[in-house]
């Protein structure tokens, strides 16, 4: 019965951990938890200031001209919201992904002149970098 308790309060204390990370906004890779239990905790998938340092830096010496968007699907395009149906996506050009980390189950995608981090398998944008491509 005491094994019960102590695993229940265990459990209890991981998840209270797993809030105050959601809480403070941890975003990044992969985060263990302060009592060493090896688990993951809430973690949201963002572009770092590498990333987005790596992008500014590579469509200010690459001559790119962006697509334009309707204002109505621009402004259906969010965090936490799928991408619209019908959206029309770039694969980002390969020197641009070699400076990039890859992130396991997402794709960084162009749309417009931003760049998008999705979920591959809900197509939900984890993060976007508006204006990457200056017009």
């Amino acid at each position: 019965m005491k094994a019960l308790i102590a695993a229940v309060a265990a459990v209890a204390l991981m998840a209270s951990v797993g809030s105050a990370a959601l809480a403070k906004g941890h975003k990044g890779g992969q985060h263990r938890d302060d009592a060493g239990t090896g688990l993951e905790i809430g973690v949201e998938v963002a572009f770092s200031v590498d990333d987005r340092n790596a992008v500014q830096r590579y469509f200010e010496s690459h001559s790119v001209v962006p697509d334009h968007l309707p204002p109505g699907i621009a402004k259906n395009l969010a965090r936490g919201k799928p991408l619209p149906p019908g959206i029309a996506k770039k694969v980002l050009p390969g020197e641009l992904l070699a400076e990039l980390p890859p992130r396991s189950g997402y794709d960084y995608v162009l749309v417009g002149a931003d760049v998008l981090l999705v979920d591959m398998a809900t197509h939900i944008v984890a993060d976007i970098l508006r204006d990457a491509i200056r017009r």
